[in-house]
């Protein structure tokens, strides 16, 4: 995800698909992502919609790797390793899907079998950043005697 050099603070939004008891209720989506870069708002229950542009607007059926590809914490990543200060902000209304993408599914609700746990498919934001992280700091020269053992 480019990112205009002079800027420092980006905003991303994700749009969650509808649960399936929203569904079963008759519930519609109030938002849809109308391209990249902005996002259709319903306003009350009329037929009217507001366009608001945001940095990146993610659609409903992305998966949690394109998230983060998509998200920009990749490079929020690299900038900190150069010795940059980074951080990503989860912000919404409660059921909005912020633990969702930051986290992944639940362990002890959705994850009930060990196989489960070696599923990367669902695998959010702080994880795959985590991996990330170490993964780099294991190629740096220098970091830990630079073979990325922990002895140095």
């Amino acid at each position: 995800m480019p990112r205009e050099v002079s800027s420092s603070v980006r905003a991303v939004v994700r749009v969650r698909p509808l649960l399936p008891f929203e569904v079963d209720a008759g519930h519609e989506s109030c938002c849809q992502v109308s391209d990249e870069r902005s996002i259709l708002v319903r306003v009350g229950s009329g037929h009217q919609w507001r366009k608001y542009i945001f940095d990146a607007c993610l659609p409903e059926d992305r998966a949690q790797k394109q998230v983060f590809q998509d998200s920009g914490v990749s490079y929020l990543l690299d900038e900190a390793l150069a010795g940059y200060s980074a951080t990503v902000l989860a912000y919404g209304q409660t059921g909005s899907g912020k633990t969702y993408t930051m986290m992944g599914r639940s362990v002890s609700s959705e994850r009930s079998s060990p196989d489960e746990f070696s599923k990367k498919s669902d695998d959010a934001l702080i994880l795959r950043a985590a991996r990330r992280l170490f993964r780099q700091m294991g190629t740096l020269d220098g970091f830990c005697g630079g073979d990325g053992s922990s002895e140095g």
